[in-house]
């Protein structure tokens, strides 16, 4: 597989997760048998939190490259 580098992409890949998230609380919005159904409510909870994370990983990764931007930038005008 090969590494997600540019910002673009992983912005894609953060709003995908953003999205996701959002489907999943219409979902659970809509469909009352989840809370009722211990299995349902665990698929849901790992599904959450699956999305969660993925969106914390390309947030953080966007971040990361700012900063690198920004430290290469004022080096680049020291120099």
């Amino acid at each position: 597989m090969r590494p997600i580098t540019n910002l673009t992409n992983l912005g894609h890949l953060a709003s995908g997760y953003s999205q996701k998230m959002a489907d999943l609380a219409y979902q659970a919005a809509t469909d009352p048998t989840i809370v009722e159904d211990p299995n349902k409510v665990a698929q849901f909870q790992i599904a959450m939190y699956n999305a969660q994370s993925g969106f914390q990983l390309a947030s953080r990764s966007i971040q990361d490259l700012h900063k690198e931007d920004q430290i290469l930038n004022e080096m680049l005008r020291d120099a």
